[in-house]
């Protein structure tokens, strides 16, 4: 069977047998249909295919993006393609020592909303020096409305004794309006020792805007914090909290009017 025909037998396979085979012999097929997205000639049966074969076929796309380094973009095309499903492979391939950069890159690239159950295993990973960054910079993704279950967790890694997790939780709980329930673990992290996490506490909480309105005298006596960067962070979440001031009456013209003096 030439390398092309034996292309399209897996393609037609992939429509419902392949997932069922033998999980090593899968393996090698996936990885067939990687090396078939370096030619014109069966880019797309092997595209559809590779889709069609949803989160299994996940590890080979990244051995391929490691191996075909000028093909990465592509693989991580694919596997954004796969869907949410894809998420908990990538963070399973951080294990692999030769896999770890490039899937915890592809993993950031396409960890969305649709991913928030993921948290617990994103906060595992990222209390992981070889993978904090890529899981912690993942975690802001995954949060929208839907993770309120999540919250507690991330609440909790406020006072985690590393410093980037803090930070990196700060930062994902000013993703989502589910976050507001964790105001008060936020306010009580703007007295951090570190500054990066006092700045990420004080971000988080200018964008939950009204919702966060009982951190404002923590907020306000942190403006004055002698890190400029975490004092200007506090200034604009007060001024995001409070709102815009009132205007005050005006003239026909525009203008707002004088006040009239007594005769």
């Amino acid at each position: 069977m030439t390398v092309l025909s034996c292309a399209a037998a897996l393609c037609a396979a992939c429509a419902g047998a392949v997932c069922a085979q033998d999980p090593d012999a899968s393996k090698d097929k996936y990885q067939l249909l990687v090396e078939q997205l370096r030619s014109s000639a069966t880019y797309a049966a092997a595209e559809k295919a590779l889709i069609a074969s949803g989160p299994d076929a996940v590890p080979a796309l990244v051995e391929g993006a490691v191996q075909l380094p000028n093909l990465k973009n592509r693989m991580t095309g694919r596997i954004a393609r796969i869907g949410p499903g894809a998420v908990p492979k990538l963070i399973a391939l951080l294990g692999d020592p030769a896999m770890r950069d490039t899937a915890g890159g592809i993993l950031f690239l396409v960890a969305s909303p649709a991913s928030f159950e993921q948290v617990p295993a994103l906060l595992a990973c990222a209390r992981l020096p070889d993978t904090r960054h890529s899981c912690g910079m993942s975690l802001a993704k995954v949060m929208s409305a839907k993770a309120q279950a999540q919250v507690p967790a991330l609440a909790q890694a406020l006072e985690d004794p590393d410093k980037d997790l803090r930070m990196y939780a700060a930062a994902a709980l000013g993703q989502g309006p589910a976050a507001k329930d964790a105001v008060q673990a936020l306010a009580g992290a703007l007295g951090d020792p570190e500054a990066a996490v006092r700045m990420a506490a004080a971000a988080a909480l200018g964008k939950m805007k009204g919702a966060a309105r009982d951190s404002l005298p923590a907020l306000e006596k942190l403006a004055a914090d002698p890190n400029g960067d975490v004092a200007a962070a506090a200034a604009q979440a007060v001024k995001a909290i409070q709102g815009p001031k009132p205007k005050g009456p005006k003239s026909a013209g525009g203008a707002k009017k004088a006040p009239r003096k007594g005769r």
